[in-house]
């Protein structure tokens, strides 16, 4: 398993999510819009980020270069991958210059457009090689290569208990848990 963290950034709503532009000054952005995503790349080390569907300040989040080299990578010092939601990359050629590294689900800019960006000397192939580099080397040190490890059961009866007894601790004391009846007494 990877890690994801998303949606980066200012995902709010979903009316007009693919289109809207949300205007954000830079203080909102560091400080109510930033936080929760620079916390799971410092103190986390989350391997993947999600770019998400709405432009930021006129450019969409799968090719906002300052959001996503400048902050992500330059600032907090990111060291995994970067996804796209479902359907949330418009191009290729700024995409991949911007820092995105996967495009999902269906490769439409990430596929033949990169293809053709790269032979038109558009696009460095340096670019793909740290697209690459950045997407196997996160899953070569989480160990997606190599053997794996042998699926073992959990101990759904064990943990069970130990889940409801964290419940009843965390709950109102006036309304106590009866492990016999499964009820509230």
């Amino acid at each position: 398993m990877i890690a994801n963290v998303r949606h980066y950034l200012a995902n709010n709503q979903e009316t007009n999510r693919g289109t809207i532009n949300e205007i954000i000054a830079k203080r909102p952005l560091r400080e109510v819009y930033m936080p929760a995503f620079e916390a799971s790349v410092k103190e986390a080390h989350v391997a993947s980020v999600m770019c998400a569907y709405p432009r930021v300040n006129v450019l969409y989040n799968c090719e906002n270069k300052l959001l996503l080299t400048g902050v992500l990578r330059g600032e907090w010092g990111f060291d995994g991958f970067v996804t796209s939601d479902f359907g949330a990359v418009h191009s290729s050629t700024p995409s991949a210059l911007a820092g995105l590294d996967l495009e999902l689900p269906t490769g439409i800019y990430f596929g033949t457009e990169l293809q053709k960006a790269v032979a038109s000397i558009d696009l460095p192939i340096a670019v793909i090689d740290n697209i690459l580099v950045r997407r196997y080397a996160k899953m070569i040190e989480l160990g997606w290569f190599g053997p794996q490890p042998k699926i073992k059961p959990i101990p759904a009866l064990a943990h069970g208990a130990i889940s409801r007894d964290i419940a009843v601790q965390s709950s109102d004391k006036r309304f106590p848990l009866n492990y016999a009846a499964g009820q509230l007494c």
